[in-house]
């Protein structure tokens, strides 16, 4: 068996959500993140590589609505915040509102990955037959 060359078969699209959010929800997700256990949740609001949350904040010092691009990752990094959201101790909002808006954005992510699973399968068909 001798060695093929390398071949481009096709491409494969990445879809991501344009999601735009009141910026005290981004500063609850990224509160959340930073008290989260895990490692990499935490790491989506501190500043460096994977910082998607605190990107969001900083990027658009002093807007009221904030408006993102993210990815299928980010918003199931998202999903896993918010699990521990309800248990973290924060100064937001008593507890029925804070429960109410974990609800609230757990719902919404969730419904913006179904869409785009649906959008990736549609873009990722191979129509070579």
């Amino acid at each position: 068996m001798g060695a093929t060359e390398m071949q481009r078969v096709g491409f494969e699209y990445i879809v991501k959500a344009v999601l735009e959010f009141p910026r005290e929800e981004i500063e609850f997700l990224r509160d959340s993140a930073l008290t989260h256990y895990d490692a990499v949740c935490q790491g989506t609001a501190i500043p460096g590589h994977g910082a998607f949350l605190h990107g969001a904040l900083v990027c658009r010092d002093g807007e009221l609505l904030i408006k993102v691009s993210w990815t299928w990752r980010e918003l199931d990094l998202c999903l896993k915040i918010l699990e521990m959201a309800p248990f973290a101790s924060m100064a937001h909002a008593d507890e029925a509102e804070k429960l109410s808006l974990v609800w609230t954005l757990q719902q919404a992510f969730r419904q913006a990955l179904q869409e785009m699973t649906i959008e990736s399968n549609q873009l990722n068909t191979d129509h070579s037959g």
